[in-house]
């Protein structure tokens, strides 16, 4: 979330990051230890919890982290807008097309390892 925003939204700020990271990381872990703390098994209906080898409803790893992403989404944006009242921030990182231009070297080199990798990929698996 931080990294899709960051770059693609360029009224996003330091302190949205900082929350969509931090944030990020305690609601996974929250996320995880709700089966030990409550009865997930009303989610189960909607398949959002299963049970797992001990017999207990939890949410699955993809299912935790589309929530955990979308909360982040949510609050970076609600904290971008609230601190962006007057217009964009100046502090913010400008991007420029020609920023993520190479050289005819670097593309030559990449095409190469590419060709390798399909090669080795076609001939192993």
């Amino acid at each position: 979330a931080m990294f899709i925003l960051g770059f693609f939204w360029k009224r996003t700020t330091s302190n949205a990051a900082l929350f969509a990271t931090i944030g990020g990381f305690g609601l996974s872990l929250l996320l995880k230890a709700l089966p030990n703390m409550t009865d997930l098994s009303f989610l189960s209906g909607i398949g959002f919890s299963v049970k797992n080898a001990a017999g207990i409803y939890e949410i699955p790893f993809l299912d935790r982290m589309g929530i955990v992403f979308v909360f982040c989404i949510v609050g970076m944006v609600i904290i971008s807008l609230f601190e962006n009242k007057n217009g964009v921030n100046p502090k913010g990182l400008d991007i420029d097309a020609k920023m993520f231009k190479t050289t005819t070297s670097f593309a030559v080199g990449a095409l190469i390892i590419v060709g390798l990798l399909v090669a080795l990929y076609s001939v192993y698996w």
